[in-house]
């Protein structure tokens, strides 16, 4: 899950700088609003966790 993540989100980060946008605060806005989704209160802790790691990952340019 960590670098399915991952690798959706830089895609998407790839479209944003495309666009011009700040990435960092993209970035922010990912770790923000995911808790927030119906899904995220019925995931694992595991599962979690690869979910911010993946995103975290992005941010960093490279999935592991």
């Amino acid at each position: 899950m960590k670098k399915q993540t991952c690798e959706g989100m830089l895609v998407f980060l790839e479209g944003m700088r495309g666009l011009g946008a700040d990435v960092d605060a993209e970035i922010q806005n990912a770790l923000e609003q995911i808790p927030l989704r119906p899904e995220w209160a019925t995931a694992s802790e595991a599962e979690r966790t690869a979910t911010l790691e993946g995103i975290q990952d992005a941010a960093d340019g490279q999935c592991s």
